[in-house]
This record gives C-alpha cells, structure tokens and sequence, in this order.
C-alpha cells in the first residue's frame, strides 16, 4: 500500500485551484482596485468570479476625471427604491447602489 501511495505521489499532475481564465483576470481587476482606491473611490466588495468591483456611489466628476477616458459601457436597473449602476472600465465592471429620488 505505501508503495503504491509513493508511485502515485511521484506522477501525479500538480492540482491548480485557478481557472485558466482566472488568472488572466487578475492582474487588471487588481490593478483597478488599487487605481479606484488610489483616487478616492471606497472599495466595498470585490467579485472576482463575476469580474464586478462594488463601490460606495462615486463623486461622478472624480470618476469622469480620473477614468473617463476608459469608460466604455454604462448599464443601470431600477428595481424598488434602489438603482444598481455598473460601467466598464479595463473589462472590469464597476458597481454601486443609488437611491431613487422621488419626482415632484
């Protein structure tokens, strides 16, 4: 039995936990983590599996200053008294929660 453990240690395949596409993502969705923090943006959560970024609502003035120039998609939903906005930057989708203002 031991033999046969060591014979199987010895040719097994290394175990990788990281999809092959996951690691590819790393690099750029951490890059823009420390880019957004670096500018004044609060980071709440990072979904790595989702390639989706949560922040407190931004300072949009900030946000267009510092990546407007990278922004390429705007997408948002309203659903109770909430609005869920996400935009692209660096294949990156960047979130963060809204309060719908009531019209008058």
């Amino acid at each position: 039995m031991i033999a046969a453990c060591k014979l199987a240690a010895e040719h097994s395949t290394p175990v990788s936990i990281l999809a092959k596409d996951l690691s590819s993502r790393l690099g750029p969705f951490n890059e823009l983590t420390r880019n957004l923090r670096s500018a004044g943006m609060h980071v709440q959560h990072l979904d790595l599996v989702h390639n989706t970024i949560f922040i407190r609502a931004p300072n949009m003035d900030l946000m267009l200053r510092r990546f407007g120039h990278e922004l390429y998609g705007i997408r948002y939903s309203t659903a109770g008294g909430c609005t869920h906005n996400i935009i692209k930057i660096r294949e990156v989708d960047v979130a963060w929660i809204t309060i719908v203002r009531e019209q008058k």
